[in-house]
């Protein structure tokens, strides 16, 4: 389905790529340069992932707004849209939309008659670490090639492990593991897929060697129920999905590279990280109680991985 942007008050349309980035700012490799003052250098992005636009605000000055709303994290663009950076308005459209709004209502209806589809899963989410840094320190071009590459080999990477791939958001991936009685452990394969996260945010620094510091990674994992197949991208939603993305927050003020739930350390065998080095309770956004995690490094993982 095309999609554009079209500044307010213009003619031209700017078609949206399906499979790069679309950059805004006042930056001349922009691809769309703004006569703006109030607009940064490198100010949004729009990313095209799964069928789905999401507008990204890279770490701007005076901020993006959607439908008069300052975005705080990457939000969901539909057709009519209204984006505002500085003093410059757009209007986001899709074109070939005219006949959807009675099938989605009927959908919609549909889906509340419909028996919710809730299963126990094991979630990973993983997050480029000092993301914001990065976007300051590269041109919108570099920064467009070496993301692309790390979608790439990160889809790649989830699919030869067994998971499905539930949707990027910005610099971090969301990824799920059904659990199925007499499989692979889901929390085994999320650990083996954390590894090869790990080594692909090497061999990246290794391939784009002006990266001005490491691509370095977080990870979180947790263990649940959540609802399935919800919405149009047919994603996973629930408590157990928001707490592994709390979960990789924690990662950064902890110090470990993987945080996991106690929930999903218990899928583990012999996993003897029990211990005060790794054993912690915390409190996470969203929770009144207390959360028991485990804090590892990717060489511990690695460790475990080839003792099993």
């Amino acid at each position: 389905m095309p999609a554009w942007i079209q500044i307010e008050g213009k003619q031209q349309k700017y078609p949206m790529p399906h499979a790069n980035n679309f950059c805004i700012g006042r930056n001349d490799d922009c691809d769309l340069q703004l006569d703006d003052p109030k607009a940064s250098r490198n100010h949004a992005i729009v990313q095209h992932n799964g069928g789905i636009y999401y507008l990204i605000d890279i770490a701007s000055k005076n901020g993006c707004y959607l439908n008069n709303s300052r975005i705080s994290s990457p939000c969901t663009l539909k057709n009519g849209d209204q984006i505002r950076i500085g003093d410059t308005s757009f209007i986001f459209g899709m074109d070939d939309t005219d006949n959807t709004n009675d099938d989605m209502e009927k959908t919609m209806l549909i889906a509340k008659e419909i028996e919710p589809n809730v299963k126990e899963i094991t979630i990973l989410v993983a997050d480029i670490r000092s993301f914001t840094a990065l976007t300051e320190s590269l041109s919108i071009q570099d920064l467009s090639v070496i993301m692309n590459q790390w979608f790439s080999d990160v889809t790649d990477c989830v699919e030869e492990h067994d998971g499905i791939l539930d949707k990027f958001i910005g610099d971090s991936v969301y990824a799920r593991w059904n659990t199925q009685a007499g499989k692979t452990s889901p929390v085994e394969l999320a650990l083996k897929t954390s590894c090869a996260l790990n080594k692909i945010s090497i061999n990246i620094n290794k391939k784009f060697p002006d990266i001005p510091f490491p691509l370095n990674i977080g990870i979180g994992i947790n263990t649940g129920h959540a609802a399935m197949d919800i919405g149009a991208e047919g994603t996973a939603m629930g408590d157990a999905v928001n707490l592994a993305f709390r979960l990789e927050d924690q990662s950064k003020i902890i110090g470990k590279n993987i945080v996991m739930s106690e929930t999903s350390w218990k899928h583990l065998n012999n996993a003897q990280w029990d211990d005060d080095n790794h054993a912690m309770k915390i409190f996470v956004k969203g929770k009144k109680d207390s959360v028991n995690i485990i804090g590892i490094n990717f060489n511990e993982a690695s460790q475990y991985l080839d003792s099993i």
